[in-house]
């Protein structure tokens, strides 16, 4: 193993490699004495090293293969996870025909094709790990779909959802004996138009980042016990549950990042929003959908009063906040479309009775007779569709960092502790009791224009919140220890 300096391999646009080469090998100590071209020493092999991360400074010498210890087979399930996660990490993309392409930045991790030969690391438990670092990306054994909770998956007969919008070679359970069915949507969405002119809020241009939900982040995406140390979490293996949809706190403000400078480039997006208070229009058409089919589709429309919906790209940074309304329901009068000459057999109807039609029927056939509305993932969800957050608590809600600024410009990467993540109902309670006790601490003067909201750093050095949270569980748990 070599060393080099971290901070140069950067500056000059370093990237993964492995070449050939011959080395000499001090066997009494251990250790690689000299390294040469290929033929200049005794021994051959390769020098490799994988991606740039920030203080990492190792280089790799593994020796020729050893054509003597066998083979070890890859079964290709393994190596299509391997390929998937190519794909999932952007290392890869699905060319013409469906190929898989390795992106040529990337090659290095790209799988040997036809007689070529690479070093590959493994661990080999109940079955074999590979990767082309020592720190390779072991595979679970579990899918995340294998998190959820049985009682979702082994029901007879269709849901709501797929009633209503259909779907293709599915598998169902009619008589306790699974088949694939298909069944075609009830309803057609025209494009939402814009109502006057579109004006790019050139204020709101941006560069954001296109990351995705990481599956590694199992602390939060994962139901864990809340005292639980980050060795002990929960992970893609044995017993594990799913905590649901992810969704993003509604903002009246715009996060800045600050990205013009950041080296994710093949992540970065430029995005052009439009105006603020920007109008749409548009309309949905439904065909043969019953009484409680229709409350469904309106109510998740409409949902509750003071509530918005959260669409498109950059959810996270404040965009894509908006306000369904002005709905209009008009169903067709079947004995005036077919038995008269009238060509207006629309009828307006009542949003609400609709509403409280599904409403209703869903408490007595799903809930004994228990309102839906006071069901705990709806109520989460009519609280965070809600709840808009404002500038002045823009820490209480705000992502984890790798680097975050404290006091005296000491920088901490809030990721590695781990953390679980607190329930929206759960959050909202703490929210409210620590701004209670610390609002003699609140700073004064919130006028301030939409350019000032974009600074970050007028917030991001406040008390926060979520680790005060996560303090209070680890002391909590240590007194029933004590106990």
């Amino acid at each position: 193993m070599l060393w080099c300096n971290g901070d140069s391999r950067e500056r000059y646009g370093y990237q993964p490699y492995q070449v050939e080469i011959s080395f000499e090998f001090d066997n009494k100590n251990g250790k690689v004495t000299k390294i040469g071209k290929k033929g200049k020493y005794n021994n051959l092999g390769y020098i490799l090293s994988g991606g740039f991360v920030q203080g990492k400074r190792s280089h790799y010498v593994v020796p020729e293969m050893n054509t003597e210890s066998g083979a070890i087979e890859i079964l290709q399930d393994d190596k299509e996870t391997y390929i998937d996660d190519l794909l999932l990490t952007k290392k890869a993309d699905i060319g013409e025909g469906g190929v898989v392409k390795v992106k040529k930045e990337f090659e290095f991790f790209a799988l040997p094709e036809g007689n070529e030969k690479k070093p590959v690391f493994y661990i080999k438990t109940d079955r074999l790990h590979f990767g082309f670092t020592p720190y390779l990306r072991m595979f679970y054994s579990k899918s995340i779909l294998d998190g959820i909770p049985e009682r979702y998956k082994d029901i007879e007969g269709i849901s709501y959802t797929d009633g209503i919008f259909g779907f293709i070679n599915k598998p169902y359970k009619k008589n306790g004996e699974i088949k694939n069915y298909s069944y075609k949507s009830r309803v057609s969405f025209e494009d939402a138009e814009v109502i006057g002119e579109a004006k790019v809020d050139s204020e709101s241009t941006m560069q954001i980042l296109l990351a995705e939900p990481k599956p590694t982040s199992y602390n939060l995406y994962l139901e864990q016990d809340k005292n639980a140390n980050k060795k002990n979490l929960d992970i893609y293996e044995k017993n594990f549950t799913i905590r649901g949809f992810k969704q993003y706190w509604l903002k009246d403000y715009v996060e800045n990042l600050g990205l013009e400078d950041s080296k994710a480039q093949n992540m970065k997006f430029k995005i052009h929003p439009l105006k603020e208070g920007t109008k749409f229009k548009g309309k949905i058409y439904f065909d043969n959908l019953d009484e409680e089919e229709l409350g469904l589709l309106i109510w998740a429309l409409k949902l509750d009063e003071n509530c918005y919906q959260n669409i498109g790209l950059a959810k996270p940074y404040g965009f894509g906040r908006v306000k369904v309304k002005d709905i209009i329901l008009n169903i067709e009068d079947l004995d005036k479309k077919y038995n008269s000459f009238n060509f207006d057999y629309y009828e307006k109807a009542d949003l609400d009775k609709y509403i409280n039609i599904y409403k209703d029927n869903f408490s007595k056939k799903n809930l004994n007779s228990r309102k839906i509305d006071e069901q705990k993932p709806v109520e989460e969800l009519m609280l965070i569709k809600s709840k808009v957050v404002k500038f002045e608590d823009a820490n209480y809600y705000r992502y984890m960092e790798i680097e975050l600024v404290q006091a005296k410009g000491r920088k901490v990467n809030e990721f590695r502790y781990m953390n679980v993540l607190p329930e929206i109902l759960e959050y909202e309670k703490l929210t409210k009791d620590f701004r209670g006790k610390n609002s003699s601490k609140q700073k004064k003067g919130n006028n301030r224009s939409r350019k000032n909201k974009n600074n970050r750093s007028n917030w991001q050095t406040h008390n926060n919140l979520m680790a005060q949270a996560f303090n209070k569980a680890k002391k909590e748990k240590q007194k029933r220890k004590k106990k």
